[in-house]
């Protein structure tokens, strides 16, 4: 996986940019009222974040991404990301 990244990902990275440009269009459904819209730097660390903890799962065995906590979670992790300091 990292060895496809590393080419510039191709088909595996298609699901990052899609959502890399989707959050900037629809700030209402996945930023805090108020926040900005995000620049360049800020969709790549918080779509990697997204992107690494969703990977992690399967490769650690974690039973984790299988509960509706996680579908709760990440959510959090992107809008405090983005959370007004």
């Amino acid at each position: 996986m990292e060895t496809l990244f590393a080419r510039g990902g191709g088909e595996m990275a298609r699901p990052v940019h899609e959502i890399a440009d989707l959050l900037p269009s629809h700030p209402d459904r996945a930023l805090p009222a108020g926040a900005a819209i995000p620049s360049q730097t800020d969709l790549f660390v918080v779509t990697r974040a997204v992107d690494s903890v969703i990977r992690s799962a399967p490769d650690e065995a974690s039973p984790v991404l299988e509960s509706r906590t996680s579908e709760d979670e990440i959510p959090k992790l992107v809008r405090g990301y983005f959370a007004i300091p």
